[in-house]
């Protein structure tokens, strides 16, 4: 019945598991008249399945084959699909996340805590970013803040980029300020935009000289359309100007020879005030000299970025330089917390590729 079953299956087109490489357990009746053969020539001669005994080996196949079992035949996990681990019996104890952390639920069916440790990945040099993945309504970005507020409980720095300006998560930062004795603060794009001179986000606040040039080189020409010798001479001049001392991209600009790409990068500065973000004319003190008191910083894009509905492979002005903001001010604020003793940035990006990302530094 088992082997017409997998027969089925297969027939069928579905996703069914592989037995190559698979160890089976399994007993026949064997009638009178088929007294003589085997069950692995009946295999065989009725279904084509090729099988070899494990003479003496029995109990190291049925061990194998036990739910939580440590046995193996095969460490390759993509030889499992849904069904294979449905059955398994998996999911009758619940072994997820870390041993402790930010308490996020409880694992079914047996209803275990399950804690999210965001340092863990540091601790163990390994890439720091978790991505909340799932539908929309799916509670990604309720999950988000329960991770924030209580990594601030547990002394980390939080900073938050909200870039959805139709739905404002200042609940948590009133949450953070009235319920505990840290401090929270939220800042809005439109204060960002409007300090004289720009450059709330300017590299040259938080990064090496040479490092910051490249992070400007990039935000302009991810904005404005450059040729390949005018992106060249855009690097060039951005990396002497940082050579010679530059406080902001604005005095870096004066180092490029290119006076086009001067004129551009102008023009678009003061024509959008989300090109200003990461664009300073005059220096500004760096994230390092300036007193940061808040323990989560909430960043909202309070007016509508123009944001794609999708990927796509040309995208509009408007919609490059939503985009290119939200890339700087993420950037930044991994930057901010370097400068500091560390700490957990969260961006909520459900609108656009429908996930949340949180990077520990």
């Amino acid at each position: 019945e088992f082997t017409r079953a997998v027969r089925r299956e297969y027939a069928q087109g579905r996703d069914v598991p592989s037995l190559l490489g698979c160890s089976i357990v399994f007993g026949r009746r064997t009638p009178p008249r088929h007294a003589t053969e085997t069950f692995v020539e009946f295999l065989a001669s009725s279904y084509g399945i090729e099988t070899k005994p494990l003479e003496h080996r029995q109990m190291l196949a049925l061990d194998e084959v036990q739910p939580a079992s440590r046995v193996r035949c095969s460490p390759w996990p993509q030889r499992l699909n849904l069904g294979m681990v449905a059955y398994s019996g998996i999911t009758s104890f619940t072994d997820l996340g870390d041993p402790e952390g930010a308490y996020v639920g409880q694992g079914l069916p047996d209803g275990t805590p399950v804690y999210y440790d965001p340092m863990a990945a540091s601790r163990l040099d390994r890439p720091p970013t978790t991505y909340l993945c799932g539908r929309p309504g799916s509670g990604k970005t309720m999950l988000l803040q329960l991770l924030c507020f209580q990594s601030v409980l547990m002394g980390h720095r939080v900073i938050v980029v909200n870039p959805k300006g139709f739905d404002s998560l200042q609940p948590v930062v009133d949450l953070v300020n009235t319920d505990t004795d840290h401090s929270a603060e939220r800042v809005s794009l439109a204060t960002l935009a409007s300090e004289d001179g720009g450059g709330a986000f300017d590299p040259f606040r938080y990064a090496r000289p040479d490092t910051a040039a490249s992070i400007a080189a990039n935000f302009i020409t991810t904005v404005i359309d450059l040729d390949q010798r005018q992106r060249t001479a855009l690097r060039f001049g951005l990396n002497r100007g940082a050579v010679g001392g530059a406080g902001c991209v604005g005095e870096a600009l004066r180092c490029v020879d290119d006076p086009a790409v001067v004129d551009l990068v102008d023009k678009m500065w003061a024509s959008t005030p989300l090109f200003q973000l990461g664009i300073g004319m005059r220096p500004r003190p760096r994230f390092d000299a300036v007193d940061l008191t808040s323990d989560l910083t909430l960043i909202e894009f309070d007016v509508d970025l123009n944001l794609p509905s999708q990927v796509k492979e040309v995208y509009t002005d408007a919609e490059r330089i939503s985009l290119a903001a939200i890339r700087c001010v993420a950037t930044a604020s991994v930057g901010i917390l370097s400068l500091s003793d560390g700490g957990v940035m969260a961006t909520d990006e459900a609108h656009l590729v429908r996930e949340v990302r949180i990077t520990v530094v």
